[in-house]
């Protein structure tokens, strides 16, 4: 049958008696579980070439395992348009961590599929993955085992088996630090906060912006359903993380802790009131932490602006 997100014609139908929708194996977006309702949308013509690579790579990259499916619904197809695929820096270390993921050993040699697995890196099509192996291989990050022959016949459009050199397992090995560079810091907070998500526009983001980096929230990437698996990525890749603590918020202690786990810079605001009524938690108390007041929140700019430079400087 036909994969109704990358339409790919090769799809293994499943039955799955009294579900109103599909249930299928595509080589390309993997076990899908999709639902009536979320076909009807696929079939909208607004769903070209790059949001189906979109809607592949968020399937593929779901946190389950072979035996389990992912279930689409309409309301994962609302967020489509505004999702990013990852650029192509992203697209490299994911490569890297893909090949790394998978080999047990020093030497172990992964198939590439291009029509396949460029879905996994985020690539729009075959031709996309074939990019990123090429320049992984000019920086000498992956050897390639087609011979020369083959290699000039046939380029890396092809499957072939790749595996990493040393400098590739280090690249691999920070990767999964999170210590890979990717030019942006992430944002844990508390959301649906006015006077939070105000700060967070008209302050953090162009300050965090004056130091060279881009500030971006799961907000931005994901929405229900997906905030999981994209929140993990995202601090995984990040280059330090923001963490706001003026709300006691669950969550921004847990991304920040988990930034804390892979070894990456955190730094800790709170809103002046706040800190001045109940503090921080005891575990992040004896961070130095950035102060802001919502009655004059550009204050705190160039102390923040000092803090994000002094921490990446080390």
């Amino acid at each position: 049958m036909k994969c109704h997100i990358c339409n790919r014609t090769d799809a293994d139908n499943k039955s799955l008696v009294g579900y109103d929708g599909d249930r299928y194996i595509c080589k390309v977006c993997g076990h899908v579980l999709i639902s009536r309702t979320a076909v009807t949308i696929l079939s909208n013509k607004e769903f070209g070439r790059v949001e189906r690579a979109k809607l592949s790579h968020i399937v593929r990259n779901f946190p389950h395992t072979r035996e389990l499916e992912v279930a689409v619904g309409s309301h994962h197809l609302e967020q489509v348009h505004s999702h990013k695929l990852p650029t192509p820096v992203e697209q490299l270390n994911l490569l890297i961590r893909l090949i790394g993921d998978q080999s047990s050993y020093a030497g172990n040699k992964l198939l590439i599929q291009p029509d396949v697995d460029y879905a996994r890196i985020g690539a729009v099509e075959a031709e996309g993955i074939a990019f990123v192996l090429e320049e992984a291989i000019n920086q000498k990050l992956i050897i390639n085992y087609l011979n020369e022959r083959d290699t000039k016949t046939y380029g890396y459009k092809k499957e072939a088996s790749y595996s990493l050199t040393f400098k590739g397992w280090e690249v691999y090995s920070n990767s999964n630090k999170g210590k890979s560079s990717q030019g942006y810091a992430f944002m844990a907070m508390k959301f649906g906060v006015a006077e939070l998500d105000g700060f967070y526009e008209e302050v953090l983001k162009p300050t965090v912006q004056k130091g060279g980096y881009e500030l971006r929230d799961v907000r931005e990437t994901a929405k229900a359903g997906l905030i999981d698996v994209r929140m993990l990525v995202q601090i995984q890749n990040s280059d330090f993380v923001i963490a706001d603590l003026s709300h006691q918020n669950n969550g921004a202690y847990w991304e920040a802790g988990y930034a804390h786990g892979l070894g990456k810079p955190v730094i800790y605001i709170c809103e002046k009131s706040k800190f001045d009524e109940y503090q921080t938690h005891f575990d992040t108390n004896h961070y130095y932490t950035v102060i802001w007041d919502a009655e004059n929140p550009n204050a705190c700019s160039d102390e923040l602006l000092a803090v994000i430079q002094n921490t990446m400087a080390k």
